[in-house]
């Protein structure tokens, strides 16, 4: 079994929900910011969209062994960070506490990734500067 697969699906499952969660929001009008805060929702679902896309593009990657996969991935890791601490200052403010945990759960699991990627990567670079 592949080393990378949680790696993988963690990508394609967050990058799509998302890019979906978003294209629902918008398509069903529960974006209630639009109005009064155009500028700044415009701006937040595209830094949202862009960590979305970036997610799968680690995740397509990773698949295909690319070289430079877990640079791509590790930056989306990073983006992912971002929008959870901003996006759960966001649902703190509205005292929506579950969002928050659940945020802070996936800030969890993405730290973890991040240690086990960067592992991963040492290994495969003292491996392939050995042959």
């Amino acid at each position: 079994m592949r080393k990378d697969i949680f790696p993988i699906l963690y990508s394609f499952i967050l990058g799509f929900s998302i890019l979906g969660i978003w294209i629902f929001l918008i398509y069903t009008d529960q974006v209630s910011e639009f109005p009064q805060e155009s500028y700044k929702i415009i701006f937040h679902i595209i830094a949202e969209m862009a960590t979305g896309i970036t997610l799968i593009a680690s995740g397509l990657l990773l698949l295909f062994k690319h070289r430079q996969a877990y640079f791509i991935f590790i930056f989306s890791l990073g983006c992912v960070s971002y929008t959870l601490v901003a996006s759960s200052g966001y649902y703190l403010q509205n005292n929506e506490l579950i969002m928050v945990v659940t945020f802070g759960l996936i800030l969890i699991i993405t730290f973890i990734l991040l240690i086990k990627c960067n592992r991963i990567f040492r290994k495969s670079r003292i491996q392939n500067n050995l042959e």
